[in-house]
């Protein structure tokens, strides 16, 4: 009876070694959306080799939700806040929301800063990576010359893609120097309303150039149509669904050029964006959709 006994603590041991266990993520630098007015932050991206790599879901299983927490959800860890592609302040986590239905991919926040008040549609990022080469710091409205002639802009890449200009509405209009050369680039979000249950939406980048004339260096341009949206309601998207709006810029590879990141927001979760400045255009480089709950 020993012997068989022994016989089979030893197949034990030998099957649990060969059971998978579940990894932890290497201590890679995480870039993190700081939201809900700098109360919650959630993942938008890891930095491997200077790569933007997209982080968990949450969708993924219990242990990969479970091993990065452990990881970068410590209570009292902190990290920097990015506004304007400089460090503001420092967000400190309070607790992973793990174990919750909809957000196991946040982390409840305090957001410390004496520069910077987050609300609304003024988000930030927090982050552990260390840039050597920090954008401008440069976070702020448009001036009313700028904006006229901006929407200007907006208006024709509108119709450029059919789309009837009527009740044209700021959403968001922020100006920047991702690339710390003196020259703003004014990153914006803009709808239009061409019928009563229609809207257009417009996400763009534009640069200054020398004579003092800005051009679109990238638009991402699209039509919703209420059967299109998932509540069946259209002033859903006028509340800010579907909407792509601007975060921040952070250099994530020292090369002096700030990648710029949005969020989308829909029914089920959000998605983020990466873009880096390539030559004088900007390019999408990181699309990520995180999942929170069936609608």
């Amino acid at each position: 009876m020993k012997k068989m006994y022994a016989g089979c603590l030893l197949l034990v041991v030998a099957l649990f070694a060969f059971i998978p266990k579940e990894r932890l993520p290497a201590s890679a630098k995480v870039i993190f959306a700081v939201l809900d007015d700098g109360q919650a932050i959630e993942p938008i991206a890891i930095v491997e080799n200077g790569k933007l790599v997209q982080p968990v879901n949450g969708s993924d299983d219990g242990g990969g939700l479970t091993a990065f927490s452990n990881t970068y959800y410590n209570p009292k860890t902190t990290y920097d806040l990015i506004y304007g592609g400089k460090v503001a302040g420092k967000v400190s986590v309070v607790k992973s929301n793990l174990d919750t239905e909809c957000g196991s991919t946040t982390a409840i926040v305090t957001t410390i800063s004496s520069k910077v008040k987050l609300k609304g549609f003024e988000m930030a990022l927090a982050t552990s990576v260390k840039s050597n080469k920090p954008a401008s710091g440069i976070r702020k409205a448009v001036s009313v010359a700028d904006r006229l002639a901006i929407e200007k802009l907006v208006a024709k890449e509108f119709q450029q893609n059919k789309i009837i200009v009527k009740g044209m509405k700021l959403v968001k209009l922020t100006r920047i120097d991702a690339d710390n050369n003196k020259v703003n680039e004014i990153v914006g979000t803009y709808t239009v309303s061409p019928a009563e249950k229609e809207r257009g939406l417009i996400f763009f980048i534009a640069t200054k150039s020398k004579a003092n004339s800005y051009t679109l260096t990238y638009s991402e341009v699209e039509t919703i149509k209420e059967e299109g949206v998932m509540s069946g309601d259209i002033k859903d998207v006028d509340g800010g669904i579907y909407q792509k709006i601007f975060l921040d810029v952070l250099d994530i590879n020292d090369d002096g050029k700030a990648e710029l990141f949005t969020i989308k927001s829909s029914f089920e979760g959000v998605g983020y964006n990466g873009y880096q400045l390539k030559g004088n255009k900007w390019e999408k480089v990181l699309e990520t959709s995180i999942y929170h709950c069936g609608y």
